[in-house]
């Protein structure tokens, strides 16, 4: 029997549904532990996630400096640059963190928060680094 290009993307579908495992749960806590993500990866716990939040808040007018001076030498964009995905990095590390643990519970408010601390967060780094991009 030779396959056709429809038949085979019909049978790589039906073989991706049965492959699908579905996990009945109403609460979170009912969740096997194996299917839930292990956040400790990203920070150990909300505590220092605030902690890191905290600091990259600090990092944000490192990039002031660098305006107006990007060709001034290869130094100065490349100290820019490195700066500015340092920032980037660990902004998308702190966002990555707090939508997954928002995400795990939608009704725990600490982890809507956290989402919406990281968010504005991300508003001020956007809009302090706009001359850049």
């Amino acid at each position: 029997m030779r396959l056709t290009p429809k038949s085979a993307l019909c049978a790589l579908a039906a073989l991706a549904l049965m492959a699908a495992v579905a996990v009945p749960a109403d609460e979170r806590k009912d969740v096997p532990e194996k299917y839930t993500w292990n956040l400790q990866d990203m920070y150990a716990s909300p505590a220092a996630w605030k902690e890191a939040k905290e600091a990259l808040a600090k990092r944000v007018p490192e990039m002031a400096p660098y305006k107006g001076h990007l060709g001034d030498s290869a130094e100065k964009l490349y100290g820019a640059l490195s700066t500015m995905a340092g920032i980037d990095k660990d902004l998308v590390r702190l966002l990555s963190y707090a939508s997954q643990l928002y995400d795990q519970d939608t009704q725990v408010s600490e982890s809507l928060e956290m989402q919406q601390g990281a968010e504005q967060l991300a508003a001020e780094y956007g809009a302090a680094v706009s001359w850049m991009r």
